[in-house]
């Protein structure tokens, strides 16, 4: 995706922006991020507090397991959301974007080119795969319905 050009740059683009159109930010931050954040600043105020009252926390800790959160809801995939889920779904990101990236390794290109296939059938298996099933149960669902 990183070097894609010309018209398929192009098919690219009309698929994505609909995952940024208003209504899709404005459902991202009604039915996800919100929820996030609120869930997140409950959590940290339920637990310890300084003498004076004070909640402290690790605020770039928190940001950045939001973030994680609101990747992988825009990107499709479920189940990220306790801090195992949002490490494990980290380091799948951290490795894939490290072979995506293989250009710029000093690393043996195949070695981080085999590490990444490796790393993307994990990937599709704990999390891709089953998201995958979930929305097509879904879709089903619907078309029963309907």
């Amino acid at each position: 995706m990183l070097d894609i050009n010309g018209p398929s740059h192009v098919r690219r683009r009309r698929l994505e922006a609909q995952l940024f159109s208003r209504p899709s930010l404005v459902g991202y931050e009604r039915g996800h991020i919100r929820p996030m954040i609120e869930a997140t600043l409950a959590q940290l105020a339920a637990g310890e507090r300084a003498p004076d009252g004070t909640v402290h926390g690790d605020l770039i800790a928190v940001l950045r397991s939001i973030l994680y959160r609101i990747s992988a809801v825009v990107s499709g995939i479920d189940d990220v959301h306790t801090e195992d889920q949002v490490e494990r779904f980290r380091w799948f990101v951290a490795e894939l974007t490290a072979a995506a990236m293989v250009d710029f390794s000093t690393e043996d290109h195949s070695e981080v080119i085999r590490r990444g296939l490796a790393v993307r059938d994990q990937f599709v298996e704990e999390f891709f795969q089953p998201s995958l099933q979930r929305r097509q149960r879904l879709v089903e669902a619907v078309r029963s319905a309907g």
